[in-house]
């Protein structure tokens, strides 16, 4: 019996000895697993583990975690593989260009097989993103030397390069390459395998799908602003990168004006990043990036034969340099893919805030001053965006809750909100308060006291003032007549029905 018992514990042994291990393996799993609701109840990190047991619906430790990893790689939530981490491939690289006059992000790679292409006649020309004096993303279709070179760099923000890609298509273009994040890549992906892919019964079309690493794309119309408001005037920008997850942006010069966190600029993100899990383009012919390559060089991953042919042909007739990735920097490259991979656990869940006014609020409370002139520049995308909701009188209770909901897309920050009761034209009572941050689809619930007696209540309005440093967000008033008569009109429609039943049912039972 103990011989049987010691073997039967060989393959875990030997497992642990494979698995991706980490003293917070167990701390994992609850953060990214169980606590972010995504846990399946599947039981498969207990049935595996001698410390871990199913106590009040969850894994709980009955004994010390030695971080020996089984618990999460078991579980079917998790990615902790390489192809589940950064999809298939057959072969990895590190690379640079050997054209002299290649000034590309990096490595200068995607630009450098650009070249290959259009020079060796195998592609009509390539779909890019160039971008103009502010920044802003200007898709292209290019089919000379001089005009890739001019589109190298790298781009943080959303580019409808699709659009590029069927226009130069329906020009009679049919051999083109096609560079794009992992969200660009997919969409013309799918539109080359799905039965219903406009590309796949194009047979005339030849797109190389050229994939970028991606962990975020930002908003232009928030970050810019931001960068604005830091005295960055974008005109005098002449190159923006990511690394060692900070945002770098540079003049013309090459002079580094300033570096962000990338945390910092979280409020700015794109919200589609937030559903995003591909790192690096998992769907391309060949993806690209820094991560995993040292100062100067690319991280490529050749995914399918085509791909692997073009990277090693376009270094045969030397327009790239390229060597093995070694096994620590795909190592890092798994890293960084695990921390996007995760995201799916992490989205945050759209916040409603409740706020309860106080319930003697001070009387006639000073105005607030009136908006200053100022230089910072004012975001009309979110002008009317912030929309009054749900609102609905207790008078019982004497309050009006009510909702304010950010449609916008983008996040408000430094929101100065005043709530006040209007009695006769006349201002009582007034109700303050600030919010850093409102996302994208968060929601702000208001439940307001009247706080005066009963014949006064049909003199009152509400008015709710919202602005920021720059702008008027919303001016609104809620007559508490209109929703007395709406509360009354309520009330007798919900009596007419309850007798229009009684009616019903007396008749019913008239019936012989």
């Amino acid at each position: 019996m103990a011989q049987q018992e010691s073997s039967d514990k060989i393959p875990y042994a030997y497992l642990q000895t494979r698995i991706e291990k980490g003293k917070d393996s167990y701390g994992k799993l609850m953060k990214e697993v169980v606590r972010s609701g995504v846990c399946t109840h599947c039981s498969a990190c207990v049935a595996v583990c001698d410390v871990l047991d199913w106590i009040d619906n969850e894994p709980k430790l009955v004994g010390k975690c030695t971080g020996c990893g089984i618990c999460y790689n078991q579980c079917p939530r998790t990615k902790t593989v390489p192809q589940d981490l950064i999809g298939s491939f057959q072969a990895a690289y590190v690379v640079r260009s050997k054209v002299p006059d290649v000034k590309g992000q990096d490595g200068g790679t995607v630009t450098t097989l650009l070249l290959y292409l259009l020079e060796k006649k195998l592609i009509d020309g390539a779909v890019v993103t160039k971008h103009d004096e502010s920044w802003r993303a200007r898709p292209a279709f290019v089919n000379t030397r001089e005009d890739i070179l001019a589109a190298s760099g790298s781009l943080y923000v959303h580019s409808q390069t699709v659009k590029a890609l069927f226009k130069a298509l329906k020009d009679g273009n049919h051999a083109v390459a096609f560079v794009g994040t992992p969200c660009n890549i997919d969409a013309v992906d799918k539109m080359q395998k799905s039965p219903y892919g406009m590309i796949l019964y194009n047979l005339r079309a030849n797109i190389v799908k050229i994939g970028l690493f991606c962990m975020d794309s930002f908003s232009p119309e928030t970050l810019y602003g931001f960068f604005e408001r830091e005295g960055i005037g974008l005109k005098d920008v002449g190159k923006m990168n990511i690394s060692s997850g900070k945002f770098n942006v540079f003049n013309k010069q090459g002079e580094k004006l300033k570096e962000y966190k990338i945390a910092q600029l979280n409020r700015y993100k794109s919200s589609s990043c937030n559903f995003c899990t591909d790192l690096t383009s998992e769907a391309a012919d060949v993806s690209v990036g820094s991560v995993g390559s040292p100062e100067g060089y690319n991280t490529v991953l050749c995914r399918t034969t085509l791909g692997q042919l073009l990277v090693e042909d376009a270094a045969a007739h030397g327009y790239l340099e390229i060597k093995p990735l070694e096994h620590d920097a795909l190592e890092t490259l798994l890293k960084l893919a695990r921390m996007k991979k995760v995201s799916q656990y992490t989205v945050n869940v759209r916040t409603q805030y409740v706020f309860t006014s106080p319930e003697t609020p001070g009387e006639t409370s000073a105005p607030r001053t009136v908006l200053q002139a100022s230089n910072l520049p004012k975001t009309p995308f979110l002008a009317k965006k912030l929309k009054l909701k749900n609102v609905k009188l207790s008078s019982a209770a004497k309050t009006v809750k009510f909702t304010l909901e950010n449609e916008s897309g983008y996040t408000m920050e430094g929101l100065d909100i005043r709530i006040s009761l209007s009695i006769d034209v006349f201002e009582k009572i007034a109700w303050r308060t600030s919010v850093a941050e409102l996302y994208p689809y968060e929601s702000m619930v208001f439940d307001y006291p009247l706080g005066v007696p009963d014949d006064q209540l049909p003199t009152l309005e509400i008015l709710i003032d919202v602005r920021t440093a720059t702008d008027n967000l919303l001016t609104e008033k809620i007559s508490i007549k209109s929703l007395l008569e709406q509360e009354a009109a309520d009330k007798a429609a919900k009596e007419a029905a309850k007798e229009k039943k009684k009616a019903e049912a007396a008749a019913k039972e008239q019936k012989p």
